[in-house]
């Protein structure tokens, strides 16, 4: 997983370093800077190609999720994290059956009522939403006192002020860099936001 993460970092950066050197980065202020930025320097087809390949990727990354998640609620459940009845095992299919019925629940009854771009930007934050279950799993068995009997230990590190500090930096970050969302946000009513900024409220 590591090495994954390494070569992941590194392609990330790559890409970035092409698509800056292409076009200026104060254009890339877009939902699709990839495709953009071939459109920009007149590669059109390029550009489709991507949009394309954009598509599918966003359609594997919701059907992994979907794989994914039962396991992880699978798992939490066995670990005392989630009512018992999510480890419930399919005595043919040997699959998590109720944690994957009721995954598909909560991702089929949204998708009949909000926009695209809303399951666009949900996609993208899957993986940190995971990232949090599972930290809020961790502290609730530190605090529960089922930590005690794990077999995987690291060093303890107290993080309420490395939080508060990272909190107080961000906030300046925002005040010096990020202007122009603010005023972006100034203007938007309160249905907007919540319509449009839900899931930056949710996960901010």
């Amino acid at each position: 997983m590591i090495y994954c993460l390494l070569i992941c970092t590194v392609l990330y950066v790559a890409i970035t370093l092409v698509l800056t050197g292409m076009v200026n980065y104060t254009e890339l202020n877009v939902k699709d800077p990839l495709a953009f930025v071939f459109k920009y320097v007149g590669f059109d087809h390029m550009a489709g190609v991507i949009s394309v390949t954009s598509v599918i990727a966003i359609t594997s990354a919701l059907l992994v999720y979907q794989l994914a998640q039962p396991r992880i609620w699978m798992t939490m459940s066995r670990d005392g994290l989630l009512w018992k009845k999510f480890a419930t095992i399919h005595p043919k299919y040997k699959t998590p059956s109720f944690a994957t019925i009721v995954t598909g629940l909560v991702v089929a009854i949204p998708s009949l009522f909000f926009k695209m771009d809303f399951f666009v930007d949900l996609t993208s934050v899957g993986t940190f939403f995971a990232f949090i279950l599972v930290c809020a799993g961790v502290l609730y068995m530190d605090y529960s006192g089922l930590s005690a009997k794990s077999k995987f230990k690291v060093p303890y590190i107290n993080g309420k002020y490395l939080v508060g500090a990272g909190l107080i930096i961000a906030i300046v970050l925002i005040g010096i860099y990020g202007k122009d969302t603010l005023n972006e946000w100034k203007k938007l009513s309160i249905l907007e936001i919540i319509e449009h900024k839900m899931l930056v409220i949710i996960f901010g």
